[in-house]
C-alpha cells in the first residue's frame, strides 16, 4: 500500500478507493462456499482482505473487523466503514498481544462475527500468528479459515510484501471456508501451537482446492450467484 503523509491524504484518497471499488463492484461477482453456521472468527490472509465483503451480509450477525492502527490501516479502515463493517483498530506486539483485543471477544460473545489478517500487519507472508487463536480462546468461538481466489487474470496483484489482491474489470471470485477450529478455554501455550498449526494446514488446504471449486461454482454453476 502506498505510505500515507497526512490525515488528509487518507480521507482524500480512501474516498476514491472506495468510489472505484463501488464501481468495480458491478463488474465483480463473490461467491462464498460453505459457508459457517454460526458465529465465528474469521482467519483471513492479509492479501485477500476484500473477502470480507462475502462476510457482511450473512446471517451469522453483524461482521467486525480487525484492523492495524499503521498508516495504511487507516485507508482500509475507511473503506470497510463505508461498507457497513464494523473497524476495530488494535495494535500488534512481538508476544502475540493485540490492543483491541477485548472489544473483539465482546463482540464475539454477544453473538456477532469477527475477521483478522492472520499474516498481518508486516508478514511473513501466508504465515498463520498466533493471535488469531488467543482470541478464539478467549472469546470461545471457533475459528474458520478463508481463502479467497479466481483463476481470472483481472484479479490483480498489487506489489508490496502481501500481494494484496484486488479486481480490475470484469472478475469471478470464489471466497472458501474451512470446517470450523476450536480453541479450548484452558488450553496451554502447546496446545494453542497445535491449533495454530491446524489453521495453518486448513488454509493451505484451502489453497489446493480453490482451483477446483473455482470451475465447479461458475464452469457448472453450482452455487447461486452473489455480486461483490
Amino acid at each position: 500500500m502506498v505510505r500515507l503523509s497526512n490525515e488528509a491524504t487518507v480521507q482524500i484518497l480512501g474516498s476514491l478507493l472506495y468510489k472505484i471499488l463501488n464501481f468495480q463492484a458491478m463488474m465483480t461477482e463473490m461467491v462464498a462456499i460453505n459457508e459457517p453456521k454460526e458465529n465465528c472468527l474469521y482467519a483471513i490472509w492479509h492479501a485477500h482482505q476484500l473477502s470480507v465483503h462475502s462476510m457482511k451480509d450473512n446471517k451469522n450477525g453483524a461482521l467486525n473487523v480487525m484492523i492495524s492502527h499503521s498508516r495504511d490501516g487507516k485507508i482500509v479502515a475507511k473503506i470497510t466503514q463505508k461498507w457497513g463493517i464494523n473497524v476495530i483498530r488494535a495494535s500488534f506486539h512481538r508476544k502475540g498481544c493485540i490492543s483491541g483485543s477485548k472489544e473483539l471477544v465482546d463482540k464475539l460473545k454477544a453473538g456477532e462475527c469477527g475477521a483478522i489478517m492472520v499474516d498481518g500487519p508486516r508478514g511473513p507472508k501466508e504465515i498463520v500468528k498466533d493471535g488469531v487463536i488467543k482470541l478464539a480462546k478467549m472469546a470461545q468461538k471457533p475459528i474458520v479459515p478463508t481463502y479467497m481466489f479466481s483463476s481470472n487474470k483481472t484479479l490483480l496483484t498489487l506489489p508490496g510484501w502481501d500481494g494484496l489482491r484486488l479486481p480490475f474489470f470484469i472478475t469471478k471470485i470464489v471466497v472458501l471456508h474451512g470446517e470450523p477450529i476450536y480453541v479450548k478455554e484452558n488450553a496451554s501455550e502447546e496446545e494453542i501451537e497445535l491449533c495454530r498449526q491446524e489453521v495453518q494446514k486448513s488454509m493451505e488446504h484451502l489453497k489446493e482446492i480453490a482451483p477446483q471449486k473455482f470451475k465447479e461454482v461458475f464452469r457448472f454453476g453450482l452455487w447461486k450467484r452473489k455480486n461483490f
